[in-house]
């Protein structure tokens, strides 16, 4: 097998899935909430194709072979890699894309309101750090066995990106009203934004860091190439792969 570079996942919070139990169920509140408060479904959309796609992508690389995950529980029962898939879909897809357009919304408004999602923002975001340092490990258990251990660099899933990061600057180049435009600037500024936090304060607990080679045999990766994966994971990875949540939406009519 080929050399490849591996994004990795360990510590408690990638097998605590009571967690993301909840915040699926946080995300739905909250689309919830906008619909009941101003009659409209955007975030209802936002939440449904971010779980189905999420859902979907995860389960595909499960089945691929692209990620290999060890065993997960829930409220104290182990749980299949289907269940996986669907928790991680509300949790890391509907919710963490609910927050993106959230706060887009927010920091698009001019005067106290802005300020006030701009002070909220740095709040969640220092909540991320503080979960993720909280699950500090001693060290990095590099080439030792991990919760997730995931192929970066599997052509399917870089095809993938690739065809969301053309899809989404087609759709802001030839579809996308002013507003929506802006509505969709923000929402990647802020993804982005919470995928450096992230990527750092994990980096720093020593749940999460690149490695390199096969997964039979993977070791360390170097410095430069753990910059650029890390890099590639917040701004694409993360930030990119959660505009079509919102993209597509607008481009059925869904959002008006």
């Amino acid at each position: 097998m080929l050399a490849t570079v591996f994004m990795i996942r360990d510590g408690n919070f990638g097998s605590d899935y009571d967690f993301k139990l909840i915040g699926a169920l946080i995300g739905a509140f909250i689309a919830w909430y906008y619909w009941a408060r101003y009659k409209k479904l955007d975030y209802v959309w936002v939440y449904a194709i971010g779980f189905l796609m999420w859902f979907g992508v995860e389960w595909f690389l499960q089945l691929m072979g692209i990620r290999d995950i060890k065993d997960a529980y829930l409220f104290g029962s182990p749980i299949s890699s289907f269940v996986q898939a669907l928790l991680r879909g509300g949790f890391e897809g509907a919710l963490v894309a609910v927050m993106g357009i959230f706060f887009a919304d927010g920091l698009i408004r001019n005067g106290k309101e802005q300020w006030a999602f701009g002070v909220a923002l740095l709040i969640v975001l220092a909540g991320i750090a503080n979960q993720s340092l909280m699950q500090a490990l001693p060290m990095k258990n590099a080439g030792g066995e991990v919760l997730s251990r995931r192929d970066m660099l599997n052509p399917i899933g870089l095809f993938l990106l690739f065809g969301v990061l053309v899809f989404t600057l087609w759709w802001a180049k030839t579809k996308a009203t002013p507003l929506a435009r802006k509505r969709a600037l923000y929402m990647y500024l802020v993804m982005a934004s919470i995928g450096l936090v992230w990527n750092v304060a994990e980096f720093t607990a020593n749940t999460r860091w690149i490695e390199t080679g096969t997964f039979e045999s993977p070791v360390r990766a170097s410095l430069v190439i753990e910059f650029l994966a890390l890099s590639f994971d917040t701004f694409i990875e993360i930030a990119m792969a959660y505009m079509p949540f919102l993209v597509f939406p607008y481009l059925f009519r869904l959002i008006k």
